[in-house]
């Protein structure tokens, strides 16, 4: 649906006594791409997997013609806490297959034990990893702004996504409109 309402999804049901339950299995089937000049190759897909006992989705790549497969990624169990959570993206580094000129990637979806098991997948692509891309993905502390002071330690988890290192880099922050805060990450976060 690239990001919006429209368009189509794909995904498991498993609450239909005819075909759901316990380890069934649904697979998607790229076309083959060629990565011959491509450095950092990478999948992103959009999910949705709530239920207490979802299943996995596993992403496994051919490069001998769909021959053989192997897992490179998986996603396992629940990784939204309701049904009305909004979609997570999945970044799958693929690096690895670098130059490679005849690749194959396929989604495969296995249901849970039960019927609480549907999962969901949207907005798939193939591209090159971007060299240079750090994401702020967590604030560790302060947990909450009740009750706060003006002398508060500020701590986040920050991630390379890129596939080049990173050194020495700059981090700001402002809260409630005050002053910009700068401090410098000295080190090195490796390309992911």
């Amino acid at each position: 649906t690239q990001g919006n309402s429209t368009g189509h999804y794909a995904y498991t049901e498993s609450s239909c006594p005819d075909i759901g339950h316990s380890d069934k299995v649904a697979i998607l089937y790229s076309r083959c791409f060629n990565f011959s000049n491509i450095i950092a190759p990478e999948l992103s897909y959009a999910y949705h997997m709530f239920g207490e006992e979802t299943g996995n989705i596993q992403v496994e790549v051919s490069t001998n013609s769909c021959v053989s497969w192997s897992p490179i990624d998986i996603l396992d169990g629940p990784r939204q806490d309701s049904s009305s959570a909004g979609w997570k993206t999945r970044l799958v580094n693929m690096v690895q297959f670098s130059g490679a000129p005849n690749v194959r990637i396929r989604l495969v979806g296995t249901t849970g034990r039960d019927q609480f098991s549907d999962m969901a997948i949207d907005d798939i692509r193939v591209q090159e990893a971007p060299a240079n891309d750090l994401a702020l993905t967590e604030i560790l502390t302060p947990v909450s702004r009740c009750g706060l002071g003006e002398a508060e330690s500020v701590s986040v988890r920050i991630e390379n996504l890129g596939y080049q290192s990173q050194t020495d880099f700059d981090i700001s922050y402002q809260i409630d409109g005050g002053a910009t805060v700068t401090e410098t990450f000295e080190g090195v976060l490796p390309g992911g």
